[in-house]
């Protein structure tokens, strides 16, 4: 928040809606405060005026609502202003938020998915900066050699920077060994067959599947995500099938 603004990388955000569940209710003679869970961070608070001539439709503890609202700031903690909220009657509305959600992100430049928790940021990182390093490496040698006109290393050169940028490829996360293809179908399968609200995590997926290795798994689920065949849900690390 600056000056008193909610941005999103560079874009005011003002109203917004929100689904989650309703993990606490207070009930005063002006208005209705709740604190709604939507699994992404620590729980919002929100706040409903209480309509004294119509009447105001409760909630109960527990159940899945989906609230619009204004975003305000008090006492340095941030509010949900509410302006509608409702039970969620059919849990698609909750597949189709977090649709909408992944789309918002992708529409504001970010890039998904780039990384899968921490696991894959942590061993992606050091692979890229070696490839890169051993491309440097390679470009040096063979201008050095072109200035001596030592046209066989050149060649030399040539081989071991396809060489190395085959491995890049390899590392980015591309599946071409029909053994590789299995493990893919594997992971699809499980995903698929889950029916937890949350979806299948990834340490579910580890103990179902003791056969694979962690970095086989997470380019497993890296190459399903890029194809669209799976998206994560209440964090990083659980994931459903696409609707």
């Amino acid at each position: 928040m600056v000056n008193n603004v909610f941005t999103l990388n560079g874009h005011e955000v003002g109203r917004v809606s929100v689904t989650g569940v309703v993990k606490k209710i207070e009930v005063t003679s002006k208005f209705i405060r709740y604190k709604i869970d939507d699994m992404t961070s620590q729980p919002i608070g929100a706040l409903e005026d209480v309509d004294e001539e119509n009447g105001t439709q409760l909630v109960t503890v527990g159940a899945y609502v989906k609230a619009f609202g204004v975003l305000q700031c008090s006492g340095g903690a941030n509010i949900l202003k509410i302006a509608c909220i409702h039970p969620l009657k059919n849990m698609n509305e909750l597949t189709i938020h977090i649709v909408e959600t992944v789309n918002a992100h992708m529409i504001l430049g970010k890039s998904y998915p780039v990384y899968i928790g921490q696991r894959i940021a942590s061993e992606t990182e050091p692979a890229m900066a070696s490839a890169t390093g051993g491309r440097n490496e390679a470009s040096g040698r063979e201008s050095d050699e072109d200035s001596s006109g030592n046209q066989s290393s050149d060649q030399e050169c040539s081989s071991n920077e396809s060489s190395q940028e085959g491995s890049s490829h390899e590392n980015s996360g591309i599946l071409k060994s029909p053994r590789e293809s299995t493990h893919v179908e594997e992971v699809l399968h499980l995903i698929h067959k889950c029916t937890l609200m949350e979806g299948k995590s990834f340490s579910d997926l580890q103990r179902e599947l003791p056969s694979l290795t962690a970095e086989n798994l997470q380019q497993a689920i890296k190459h399903l995500i890029g194809e669209g065949h799976i998206h994560t849900t209440a964090d990083a690390e659980h994931f459903t099938c696409a609707v």
